[in-house]
C-alpha cells in the first residue's frame, strides 16, 4: 500500500538513515517505515519519534528486506500522547481492510 493511500496527511518525513536521525522530531506520533515508491511496510506510534527512529536503526529486523524493497523513509504526524493508540489502531485496520494483512514489518496488529 502506497503511503497516500493510508496517511491523509503526515507533519513530515526523514530519510531512514543514521545520519538523519538528528531530523526526526522529539515529539509524540504515529509513523510510517516506506520503501523508495512510498510502500508501507511498517506502522507506529511513539511518545518520541527520534527516539523511536533510532531504535529502529539498531533493529537488524527493522532494515531487512521486504517484498517492497528496504526502508527509506521515516514518515511521521505530530500528534498529541491521548491520540497515539487510537491512530496506530485506524491506520493498522485501514492497512489490513485493504491488503488483507499487516504491512510486511508488523508482527501484531488489531
Amino acid at each position: 500500500m502506497k503511503l497516500a493511500a493510508l496517511f491523509s496527511r503526515t507533519s513530515g518525513r526523514v530519510p531512514f538513515h543514521r545520519s538523519e536521525l538528528v531530523r526526526a522530531p522529539l515529539q509524540p506520533g504515529c509513523y510510517a517505515l516506506a520503501g523508495v515508491e512510498d510502500d508501507v511496510v511498517y506502522v507506529g506510534q511513539t511518545e518520541n519519534l527520534q527516539r523511536r527512529m533510532e531504535q529502529h536503526l539498531d533493529d537488524r529486523r527493522m532494515n531487512a528486506q521486504t517484498p517492497f524493497g528496504l526502508p527509506v523513509w521515516f514518515y511521521y504526524m505530530l500528534l498529541p500522547d491521548e491520540h497515539l493508540v487510537q491512530c496506530e489502531t485506524q491506520l493498522l485496520v485501514r492497512f489490513k481492510a485493504i491488503e488483507g494483512r499487516l504491512p510486511s514489518l508488523n508482527r501484531a496488529g488489531p
